[in-house]
């Protein structure tokens, strides 16, 4: 049976391709009940309405996901990559037990998304029944040893193929820099002029740091062919001599034009006996930047912040 979709996203994981829902057969472990399961799925998180409860209830009770973060993940999705025509058809339906279902599914079609693709091909999926449902081991460490010894992959390795460089930050160590030197980055410049301590938020719509803020001043020019900002095309994270890190709490969004420059600041709420601060600059791996071959992250030490 074909089924063909009108996807408001794609799924970011194996499990949002297999997780089962409740299906209408009476019988719950026969092929039949599989197959309706495994298409209301795709009714329930990728028709015209999405319901993340309802989702959320189809995992196994051992791995449950936190419906907050399934929303904000989704939305996410839905905002950078809208609509995307997706073709499956279930091949195969085995029960290697009569509470386990192996199922094997090829999909077609997919999107683009900064340069990279992710397209269709065939994926096999595990499937437990519980309370009359089946529902996807994905991403659920408990099932992993079954899994691997049915030749399935596992939670570490799981997920959809978006291609071997789609987010990949795999860049290697960082190379030394020091404030004041131009770090090219992609047809992007980024220079750190001098960081400072705050205790109060950078503006009036940000809420007063827990901690201390460490607030970077730098320049960021832009050598490339379209308007980009800070925040859309680097990874700016900010270490202390403990090798702890934090991610920013305040970014600059503004874009900046094709042969312009323009001075920002960005901000890490840290706590305050933290010392010994570096930033490490990099491409956002999710960014198609034309990047070197041998392209490595920037690391500039701070010296004494004040």
């Amino acid at each position: 049976m074909l089924n063909s979709k009108r996807l408001l996203l794609v799924p970011v994981a194996v499990a949002l391709l297999f997780a089962a829902a409740c299906g209408g057969s009476s019988d719950a472990n026969s092929e039949d009940a599989v197959r309706d399961d495994v298409n209301a799925l795709f009714d329930s998180i990728f028709g015209d309405e999405i319901d993340i409860e309802k989702f959320a209830s189809f995992f196994p009770e051992e791995c449950a996901p936190d419906t907050g973060e399934l929303a904000l993940g989704l939305a996410f999705l839905q905002a950078f990559l809208g609509e995307a025509d997706i073709e499956f058809e279930i091949n195969e339906v085995t029960f290697p037990a009569d509470d386990r279902a192996i199922v094997t599914v090829t999909s077609s079609g997919g999107f683009d998304l900064f340069g990279a693709t992710a397209e269709g091909g065939e994926s096999t999926e595990l499937l437990v029944l519980q309370d009359g449902r089946w529902r996807s081991t994905s991403d659920c460490e408990p099932y992993d040893a079954e899994r691997a010894e049915l030749g399935i992959s596992t939670s570490s390795d799981s997920g959809t193929d978006f291609g071997s460089d789609f987010g990949s930050d795999d860049f290697g160590p960082p190379v030394a820099a020091s404030a004041g030197q131009a770090l090219p980055v992609g047809g992007l410049i980024v220079t750190i002029n001098g960081a400072s301590l705050s205790a109060d938020a950078l503006n009036d719509f940000d809420d007063p740091p827990q901690g201390v803020l460490v607030v970077v001043d730098f320049t960021f020019k832009n050598d490339g062919q379209e308007p980009t900002s800070p925040w859309w095309a680097l990874k700016m994270s900010l270490f202390d001599d403990r090798d702890r890190t934090w991610e920013p709490v305040a970014l600059p969004f503004d874009d900046v034009g094709p042969g312009f420059s323009q001075d920002f600041q960005v901000a890490w709420d840290v706590p305050e006996d933290a010392t010994g601060f570096r930033v490490v600059v990099s491409a956002d791996p999710f960014v198609d930047l034309p990047l070197p071959d041998d392209f490595a992250p920037w690391e500039v030490s701070l010296g004494d912040v004040n």
